[in-house]
């Protein structure tokens, strides 16, 4: 899902994270983890793959403990699973989706029009249904609350769920599994970031093509200043491919990100902003009075419409860190 995005903060002059051996900080180092102020309760919007929808989010504490996905009908059609135990917890965002093909749909719908009369039973209702997961998010946390790792499976709908008879397959497919490991500087901001980027072979979910990654972030102040990424190949040693250099208005925010072959624009008018990438894409947020964002739309059919209350929440871990390093606007 490339969906939604956190800004870094810190409040000490920072230096960049360039040596091997200062990648490694000890657990015991005393570390003040980021909480949210704000957490959102539902978001109503459209995309490609939902239609219309609306999520409601519900929290224990600080950890979300259900997600539950409606249509424009009021229908609940999507929930959310989770499993937990002693510093890790995994959730799992699924679709409901039928076992049954189309053709056999239409038959099911005649033979209920025949026994109950037309306008006189639920068709949707009557429709055998299975869970699916679409994005399975699993955190591995510091005895501090800091994450230690994340380990992101992104699924895909199955490409023949609009065949019929044999053909007819409705499982979700593993499309890709993105694997995030963190370490952290001593004011808790993330310095270094080494990520596993695994393609699934549709076919066999075990079998994919793997990328190594690793990124550093140089910091000043309470702002990133440059994000560099490398890359390894084939057990080769990492190599730098690019560097991200981050860019700053008069008012102390992001104007910019520049890399070679990226860049990201992001332009203030009141309380929205504009953010283009590569000069192709426009994606337009609404920020209400605490910098929450309120309103998203991508141009493209997307759109996004989101309420919050009061409290830290962990909704913005379906986002992945080097995201929201990439992006200040993001749905907490």
């Amino acid at each position: 899902m490339k969906y939604i995005i956190p800004f870094i903060s810190c409040f000490l002059v920072l230096m960049s994270c360039t040596k091997e051996s200062e990648y490694s900080v000890p657990e015991e180092t005393v570390y003040s983890p980021k909480t949210n102020a704000f957490r959102a309760t539902r978001i109503t919007g459209t995309n490609t793959h939902w239609g219309d929808f609306t999520l409601y989010l519900g929290y224990d504490k600080d950890q979300l403990n259900s997600i539950t996905r409606t249509n424009a009908q009021g229908d609940t059609v999507g929930g959310f699973g989770m499993v937990q135990s002693t510093g890790a917890w995994s959730l799992f965002l699924n679709d409901y989706v039928p076992t049954i093909d189309q053709d056999s749909i239409v038959r099911l719908d005649n033979q209920l029009k025949e026994q109950y009369g037309a306008g006189n039973y639920s068709l949707a209702d009557s429709i055998p249904q299975t869970s699916q997961t679409l994005q399975e998010l699993s955190v591995y946390l510091y005895t501090d609350g800091r994450v230690k790792k994340s380990v992101v499976k992104q699924y895909v709908p199955n490409p023949n769920r609009y065949a019929t008879g044999q053909d007819f397959k409705y499982a979700y497919i593993l499309s890709t599994t993105t694997s995030s490991t963190y370490e952290y500087n001593s004011n808790s901001d993330v310095c270094v970031n080494r990520i596993m980027y695994d393609v699934h072979d549709p076919i066999d979910k075990d079998l994919y093509t793997r990328t190594l990654y690793k990124t550093e972030a140089r910091y000043e102040a309470n702002r990133i200043m440059s994000l560099s990424w490398f890359r390894a190949k084939g057990g080769d040693n990492f190599t730098e491919y690019n560097r991200y250099d981050y860019i700053y208005n008069g008012n102390h925010q992001l104007s910019g990100i520049q890399g070679d072959n990226f860049s990201r624009k992001f332009t203030y008018n009141g309380n929205q902003v504009i953010m283009t990438t590569d000069n192709t894409e426009t994606i337009t947020y609404e920020l209400d009075t605490h910098g929450n964002v309120v309103k998203m739309n991508d141009g493209a059919g997307n759109s996004w419409q989101i309420e919050y209350e009061r409290g830290n929440g962990n909704f913005s871990l379906f986002t992945l860190l080097t995201d929201r390093m990439l992006n200040p606007f993001f749905i907490k």
